[in-house]
């Protein structure tokens, strides 16, 4: 596999995110932070359980922005359509595969993680300046 320079990818993916959900700074703060204390699912689970119209069509353009990150990152399996905003999405992003030893399941854990989370924060920032 080659080697992928990931922070242009971030970059990216942040201002996709931020034009795949203009106004929603807020939310993508608060994804930031429950991103950052509780973890991939926490994240799910909360673009999930969005309420308001706005909010979950946010939501979705955030999901589908980091769906999309994820790919071309090749850290999720490339789908034949875009998944749904489900909680089982991110839930399959932290469970081992079954071709995965535990060291690469976890190496691929933390490359999520750590990619998700400077993604949104490149888009806080981004959306300050819109």
């Amino acid at each position: 596999m080659p080697m992928l320079n990931l922070e242009p990818l971030a970059a990216t993916a942040a201002m996709n995110l931020v034009n795949a959900a203009p106004g929603a700074e807020n939310l993508i703060r608060r994804a930031l932070h429950i991103l950052a204390e509780q973890g991939c699912f926490a994240l799910g689970l909360f673009l999930a359980s969005r309420g308001r119209d706005a909010d979950r069509q946010a939501a979705r353009g955030l999901h589908e922005a980091l769906h999309a990150l994820l790919t071309e990152a090749e850290l999720v399996p490339v789908p034949a359509e875009p998944p749904p905003l489900t909680a089982a999405y991110y839930r399959d992003l932290v469970t081992s595969r079954d071709e995965e030893s535990d060291e690469k399941a976890l190496y691929r854990l933390l490359l999520t993680r750590h990619l998700l989370d400077r993604t949104l924060t490149h888009a806080v920032h981004y959306a300050k300046t819109q």
